[in-house]
């Protein structure tokens, strides 16, 4: 096996909560006051143009942060157009909010483990958490393995010590779902009306975006590996010991792979994550900081088109209201207008190989 030795990764999960209820009545009563521009088309507009910033007990929204506006992703999508400024409703551009009472914490002691983070997206079309754990430093593979072991719950069960959990929640030991239903909860509390709370109507599976920003070792296309580090790179990516007997033998998950810029690769299974390994970013001391560009944009480009992909699919054998069919409609605009703007390969290997986007998009 190639002794690749990694420094720096970056391990995000997020999840993605459809809801059709605050569009099928009266939308002005599904939410809490603060929040009645989530069903006003003006209202979101104007709130966006004046980057006015709503707190409840738990959480601070504001716009996305201007450095953000004019990425890679965003910049195409919607802050870089001719249109100035940009319909926010229309494009579902969501609000970036943040816990400001922060009850969750780590619950491993890793010396690399250097930052643990939650980000809440929130737009008319529901919200999304995500949550981002960042290493540094040496780094075996094994323990990249064992930390996504650990907050996939393969390594624990409800019968566990509490110091068996990867997280805390107010000081008692938790696993990921619980961080998820947390988050969940306080939403739904503090931004929907009581009594008219929506029970997610949709939510895809967990996605994972893992990162290796920072290595020595070989560098090599994927499907140019040894199996022994394709099942390396397998094993990270699902948190579970996969070796290169298995790799040989077929019995390895199977996963899309997309090459991108040479040596560069992702590898994404539909239903669980992607794998980004940058090498070429990665080994390159001038190109240093461009692998979490790249990154940053992949997890929100995923975001932004699977959450508007699901939409469209929930809505679509629903008796709707107008609100709802126009939303149908542009989600199926902004998911045309990703894939002609955004020219990233990852992106546009998504557009061509899931079954969904390509019969929305076809």
């Amino acid at each position: 096996m190639a002794g690749y030795h990694f420094q720096d990764v970056t391990i995000a999960v997020f999840d993605i909560h459809t809801t059709l209820l605050p569009h099928l009545a009266d939308a002005g009563d599904s939410y809490r006051a603060p929040f009645g521009f989530l069903a006003d088309v003006t209202a979101y507009n104007q709130r966006y143009q004046a980057a006015q910033v709503v707190k409840t007990p738990h959480f601070e929204f504001g716009n996305l942060p201007r450095r953000s506006q004019h990425s890679h992703f965003w910049g195409p999508y919607a802050f870089d157009s001719y249109v100035q400024p940009p319909d926010y409703w229309a494009l579902q551009i969501p609000l970036l909010g943040r816990l400001s009472n922060l009850e969750v914490g780590l619950n491993m002691s890793y010396p690399f483990l250097t930052h643990f983070g939650l980000k809440i997206w929130l737009s008319p079309l529901g919200w999304s958490t995500m949550l981002i754990l960042c290493l540094q430093g040496k780094i075996l593979k094994r323990e990249i393995i064992e930390v996504m072991g650990k907050i996939t719950g393969r390594t624990f069960t409800a019968t566990s010590n509490a110091d068996d959990h990867p997280f805390v929640i107010a000081g008692q030991g938790r696993g990921m779902t619980d961080i998820f239903k947390y988050c969940q909860d306080l939403l739904c509390d503090e931004i929907y009306t009581p009594g008219k709370q929506p029970h997610p109507a949709m939510k895809i599976p967990r996605h994972f975006v893992i990162s290796l920003n920072k290595y020595t070792g070989d560098t090599v296309q994927y499907k140019q590996m040894p199996p022994a580090d394709q099942g390396l790179m397998l094993s990270i990516l699902y948190g579970r010991d996969i070796d290169a007997a298995t790799v040989v033998g077929g019995g390895a998950p199977k996963v899309n792979c997309t090459e991108i810029c040479g040596p560069n690769f992702a590898l994404t299974d539909f239903n669980h994550g992607t794998l980004l390994f940058a090498q070429r970013e990665a080994q390159t001391p001038e190109r240093e900081g461009k692998g979490y560009c790249l990154s940053n944009n992949l997890r929100e480009s995923l975001l932004m088109t699977l959450s508007q992909m699901y939409f469209y699919k929930l809505s679509k054998d629903i008796e709707s209201t107008a609100r709802v069919a126009e939303l149908r409609e542009r989600t199926k605009t902004n998911l045309g207008w990703i894939k002609s703007q955004y020219p990233n390969v990852f992106c546009q290997n998504l557009f061509r190989q899931h079954n969904d986007l390509l019969q929305i998009c076809c």
